[in-house]
């Protein structure tokens, strides 16, 4: 929606106030981005974008304010009673929010973060109440950055605001003159008499008997109907909402396509799920959503934990009532209820390959070499339903779950594709030395299995959704999801680029739920992977794959290229072997299956080992050594590199090391990585540094941002007196943006047992910023 300007002003009364050098409101997108990404949009719509030029400033001239908002607002100065009181409490709570997290940004070891913290702190102030504005609840301040003689002279401070009555006191009363009062205190005071007494007769005098019947079936026949009004009458009590995180039964009739999906992903369209706001009843909501619709909707799932919940529609009206929904200001979100496929692998052609093939192709001797596994570490499998008898999980087993019968039995789903969940189960952490068959990458861990199908095999987001979170609550360490939606034959046609524009755009809603759902994963220190899917075409066009929080994994054959199935694109996290893959399958047999879902155990095994034998070692350091040490795949289309995992598991165990002998950069050759990071000063994310050193001294220094982006530029190394001097030779210029880093300085000198300490600072400055270790990487 195009942006509308809400507010013009003059500019001979009021001088903007500066901050290092510049006018505050000119750092209106860093500080757009900076509230976006930190706290989320109402508080980075509280400020409007400024329309000033330098010129306007010289010569008092006009300047504007735009948003989209707000369209026009009325001024807190014109507020009263009741509305006032509203609008007061709310501008409290957006500023205690700005406040803590302008705090928290000044906390900040790093310089460039204080820096931010200040500036909103700054920013946040106005000249006067005229300049507050609020509409429909929304609440957005106008002149921020500015000052006038009139704010300075009262004092003015929008916290004042809201910490005391804006409306002035009243008046004193009127001064009394002396005649007055004389007149006053000489009036004769008058007392009304009491009423004389009533005699006995009407004392006695009261309502007859069967009046006082009458009355007391009245009140008898009103506490009824109160009854009945709040208890029988009302359907909305908690008793008529299904119990919290229990999903519905699968019905597969009312299955389909919206109209307008190019993608054609199938749905269930009788189905709606609701993401409401953080700070919402759901209880309470979804009541008065039986209440308020009682002959068209029907509350068949919730889940306090994540504000989730799904309502039953008539048929092929989901998308009319989703829209609906979103008209409702406690909604945050509404999303479709995807059909999952049934977890049968393309084309599982069975063959008579070497068993084992894929064990060397990935380095998982030598790994072993280091870590089998540790019992301490449990592998969550979401899948469609296991055979937990089989001698690949004998007393492995801890905590299972079927997530439709809400108990621990679980069984192998009788239909084609059944032996799914119990294949990929054992190929990530199958036993070893059983006389049986082969083992999994991490043979010694624990094996959570979660059941996500029901007893015909059906799955849909819910049961995903419900598997997730009991995997997160119940303590798993690593979860694989060999699972997702397919789409039907149109969408296998379509050009690469629409392919990857559909990536990037198509179900946001979902999108985002998945994202939220996999960072609350990563926040309770629990690894998702995923299989990228096994259709041959762009990874992530299936929003449940789309996230960077998970590994998302492809697949390569026995050539080590990209297998013909599987999905491709920037959206794969890594790729490992997912053809021919022989592993245990139902009523202790073996077989061989291939598909993405294949693949993803493979890299959920080498987790789970790299875990074991780094226990200290964060989620994303785990993945930088999967990453950072896997080997490319060539393919016309692009996936990500293949594990290596005996590499990968012995990442990070060489800190660069000055040696007191050193007379040349030979001991510094090589592909180097910072253990520490730098913070984006627009998004708080980090941006990752890589130093290739090269014996001559030339070199390449990269930065990698967040979603991937690299920021390169030449590298100088030199070697003196014990120093180590990397400089910078340019501005490092970003792939595929108009975007660049300024240039930077990086000395190391031998720390304790000789460590290379490095200190990073700007080349043309003076202030040191970062401290930090460089790291092997090949």
């Amino acid at each position: 929606m195009a942006k509308k300007v809400i507010f013009t002003t003059k500019l001979q009364d009021f001088r903007p106030v500066i901050w290092y050098g510049e006018p505050i409101f000119s750092k209106y997108k860093q500080l757009q981005s900076v509230l976006r990404e930190g706290i989320g949009d109402k508080y980075a719509d509280f400020f409007t974008e400024p329309a000033v030029n330098q010129e306007s400033i010289e010569n008092n001239g006009s300047a504007a304010w735009m948003s989209d908002y707000i369209s026009k607002g009325k001024p807190f100065s014109k507020l009263q009673g009741q509305e006032l009181e509203n609008a007061k409490a709310q501008l409290q709570q957006i500023l205690n929010k700005i406040d803590i997290f302008s705090k928290e940004l000044q906390a900040e070891e790093n310089a460039s973060q204080k820096e931010i913290g200040e500036l909103l702190s700054l920013a946040v102030e106005v000249p006067g109440l005229d300049y507050i504005f609020i509409e429909d609840n929304k609440i957005s301040i106008v002149l921020w950055g500015f000052t006038s003689d009139k704010a300075e002279k009262q004092n003015f401070n929008i916290n004042k605001v809201v910490a005391a009555p804006i409306t002035p006191p009243p008046p004193p009363p009127p001064p009394v003159d002396e005649k007055t009062l004389k007149e006053v205190k000489t009036q004769e005071v008058v007392v009304t008499p009491p009423p004389p007494p009533k005699d006995e007769k009407e004392k006695k005098k009261g309502m007859p008997p069967w009046l006082w019947a009458i009355i007391g079936a009245l009140i008898m026949l009103l506490i009824l109907l109160l009854v009945w009004f709040f208890f029988l009458r009302n359907p909305t009590s908690v008793a008529d909402l299904p119990d919290n995180g229990v999903l519905p039964p699968v019905d597969t009739t009312n299955t389909g396509y919206d109209p307008d999906d190019e993608a054609k992903k199938k749905i269930f369209t009788d189905k709606v799920n609701i993401v409401l706001q953080t700070d919402v009843n759901l209880i309470n909501f979804a009541n008065s959503i039986n209440e308020k619709y009682p002959d068209d909707l029907e509350v068949v799932f919730y889940d306090t934990l994540i504000n989730l919940m799904q309502i039953k529609t008539p048929e092929n009206e989901w998308k009319q009532w989703a829209d609906t929904m979103k008209t409702h200001k406690e909604v945050r979100l509404t999303f479709s209820e995807s059909v999952f496929a049934r977890a049968t692998p393309t084309d599982p052609d069975f063959s008579d390959a070497t068993k084992n093939w894929y064990f060397e192709e990935i380095g998982v001797y030598k790994a072993w070499e280091t870590s089998m596994g540790s019992s301490d570490v449990v592998v969550a499998i979401i899948d469609n339903g296991f055979d937990l008898t089989h001698p690949e999980f004998k007393d492995k087993i801890v905590k299972p779950w079927n997530v439709y019968e809400q108990s621990d039995k679980l069984y192998p789903i009788n239909i084609e594709g059944g032996e799914h969940g119990t294949h990929v189960a054992a190929t990530a952490i199958g036993l070893a030395d059983n006389n049986s068959g082969l083992c999994g990458i991490a043979p010694n861990c624990k094996f959570m299995p979660i059941q996500v199908a029901d007893e015909n095999g059906a799955l849909s987001s819910l049961s995903i959704v419900s598997g997730i979170l009991y995997s997160i609550n119940q303590g798993a360490d690593v979860v694989n999801i060999s699972l997702g939606t397919y789409f039907d034959a149109p969408v296998l046609q379509l050009p690469d680029a629409t392919q990857e524009l559909f990536a990037k755009s198509l179900y946001p809603d979902e999108a985002l739920f998945w994202e939220e759902l996999y960072q609350f994963g990563e926040e309770n220190g629990v690894i998702i992977i995923q299989a990228a899917g096994n259709q041959d075409i762009v990874t992530g066009i299936d929003p449940f794959a789309r996230s960077l929080k998970t590994i998302t994994v492809a697949a390569t054959n026995q050539s080590d290229t990209k297998a013909d199935f599987s999905n491709w694109g920037e959206l794969s996290t890594l790729s490992a072997p997912g053809t021919e893959i022989y592993s245990a399958t139902p009523n202790n047999t073996y077989n061989f299956l291939q598909g993405t879902s294949m693949a993803s155990p493979i890299v959920t095994g080498g987790v789970a080992l790299i875990k074991s034998a780094h226990p200290d070692w964060s989620n994303e350091k785990i993945i930088e050594a999967l990453v950072n040490t896997a080997i490319p795949i060539q393919s016309g289309h692009y996936i990500a590199p293949m594990i290596q995992l005996d590499k990968a598991i012995a990442y990070g165990d060489s800190t660069l090391i000055i040696p007191d002998e050193a007379d040349d950069l030979s001991f510094a050759a090589g592909l180097w990585k910072s253990d520490n990071d730098l913070v984006s000063t627009i998004n708080k994310k980090p941006i990752e540094l890589y130093f290739e050193i090269k014996e001559d001294g030339s070199g390449e220094l990269t930065l990698v941002e967040s979603d991937g982006t690299k920021c390169i530029a030449e590298l100088i190394t030199t070697f003196e007196n014990g120093e180590l001097l990397l400089v910078q030779q340019e501005e490092a210029k970003c792939e595929g943006i108009d975007k660049s880093y300024r240039e930077y300085r990086f000395v190391c000198v031998q720390g304790e047992d000789n460590q290379a300490d490095c200190t990073a600072k700007e080349k043309n400055g003076s202030g040191e910023f970062l401290d930090f270790n460089l790291e092997k990487v090949k």
